[in-house]
């Protein structure tokens, strides 16, 4: 479900992509000017480091 999310939101626009590892977890790569956007639909993450914070 998460992944056709990001590929729902990259169809309206929205910069965001995603990686997996060998488990069912995704790691989603966004630049620090769509956090909010991307937060507003998936609100349960984490937010390690976003692209573009110095």
């Amino acid at each position: 479900m998460a992944m056709q999310t990001v590929w729902k939101l990259r169809a309206q626009g929205l910069p965001v992509y995603f990686t997996m590892d060998a488990g069912p977890n995704l790691k989603l790569l966004f630049e620090k000017a769509s956090a909010n956007d991307v937060l507003a639909h998936f609100p349960d993450i984490e937010v390690i480091h976003p692209f573009g914070l110095t």
